[in-house]
């Protein structure tokens, strides 16, 4: 029988910040009971280029309801997470609303807070790329160096969490630094910004979400 959050698992990163990670999403699809319990007629009725794209589109939005609806005291259907025109999700008329989306390779996670700030993640599925050492010569700086292929996408989680939490496009990836639990851009130390990082499913999902 088919459940209504049957891979939800939430976790509390900081005092106002949780996330809500699923796995699994390709279990989300037009008509099952996934649409119905979390979906209004206006999200229901949106027309995707792939059935890859809407389950991805669900499946974000989907966590977030689930972390939103006790949050706000409302029903999943009368949450809508939209996005602003430089793609950052958002509750419209919710500015205490801060939300985050991220998935790869069938798992899905969303980052919330009733706080105001700004909050980014990122999800990646470890895997072996053979140019991985490029793209970190790239993007990392010189004293961000990592030894494995992990480090590589603990790093980069990290990076992609910094871009989305920033929403400045013209701050370059290895202008962001994770210098020993310090966040650094440009240079400048920036105590203020937390973060957080784990992985899931005996290693092979890495996260990061910033705050």
């Amino acid at each position: 029988m088919e459940t209504l959050s049957p891979h939800f698992t939430i976790r509390q990163i900081s005092e106002s910040v949780q996330i809500c990670l699923l796995t699994d999403y390709q279990g989300i699809r037009s008509g099952t009971v996934w649409l119905e319990h979390y979906f209004g007629a206006r999200e229901k009725a949106r027309n995707f280029l792939s059935a890859k794209r809407q389950q991805e589109w669900l499946a974000g939005r989907a966590c977030a309801k689930f972390l939103l609806a006790p949050m706000l005291k409302m029903q999943p259907q009368e949450i809508i997470v939209s996005n602003s025109l430089d793609g950052r999700p958002f509750m419209a008329g919710f500015p205490e609303v801060a939300i985050s989306l991220s998935h790869s390779h069938g798992f899905a996670i969303a980052a919330v807070s009733l706080t105001g700030k700004a909050i980014g993640v990122d999800v990646e599925k470890l895997q072996e790329r053979r140019n991985w050492r490029a793209i970190e010569q790239r993007f990392f700086s010189s004293r961000e160096g990592a030894s494995t292929i992990k480090d590589f996408y603990k790093g980069w989680t990290l990076k992609e969490a910094l871009w989305k939490y920033s929403g400045d496009t013209t701050i370059a990836l290895n202008e962001m630094e994770n210098r020993e639990g310090v966040i650094y851009i440009r240079e400048i130390a920036q105590p203020q910004i937390g973060f957080s990082m784990g992985e899931e499913q005996n290693g092979e999902f890495l996260w990061a979400v910033v705050y």
